[in-house]
């Protein structure tokens, strides 16, 4: 009965960090501008005014947030995991410069469910945004796969950026 109790409160506690570190995750991804994020397109921005644009593609500045993100993200992640961020989230940094994207997290949901991979979540979080004056809300739904206390894979439900490029392109 002992050596129950002990697993059943190791498997509890792993599910507690677990979901913690999801809940972590899950608001540094959707809290736009992200300021280290941000100060990487500003250099690039910066190194790019001294570039003959005539020669470059207009809107390509081949911008690596790699570093960046290893910085925000890489305590939290697998190798594995971390090739599993959206490369769109590098997008909204951009988006959140030239367009002034804001958002928050509102109320974040996160269920543990059963898989033999590894701890494994679904989640859901409502995201506060704005785009200038206008202000939306969006559901943004996921799942999350952790193994050894770091996420392995992390995936989201697609519709967020088309519903922030549907807003800022209007036309």
């Amino acid at each position: 009965l002992y050596i129950c109790l002990v697993v059943l409160c190791l498997s509890s506690c792993t599910h507690n960090s677990d979901e913690k570190t999801l809940k972590t995750v899950i608001e540094k991804l959707h809290t736009i501008p992200n300021q280290i994020m941000m100060d990487r397109y500003l250099e690039v921005l910066e190194e790019m005014s001294n570039v003959d644009h005539s020669a470059v593609e207009p809107g390509v500045y081949n911008v690596s947030f790699d570093d960046a993100k290893k910085e925000v993200y890489g305590e939290y992640f697998t190798e594995e995991g971390f090739e599993s961020i959206p490369y769109w989230f590098t997008t909204l940094t951009t988006y959140s410069h030239d367009y002034n994207v804001k958002m928050t997290c509102g109320d974040i949901t996160i269920e543990p469910k059963s898989s033999p991979e590894g701890n494994y979540y679904t989640f859901s979080v409502m995201l506060n945004c704005s785009i200038d004056q206008e202000t939306f809300n969006f559901q943004q739904e996921g799942t999350a796969l952790f193994n050894e206390s770091k996420i392995k894979n992390i995936y989201l439900k697609p519709g967020l950026m088309d519903e922030i490029e549907k807003r800022i392109f209007r036309g």
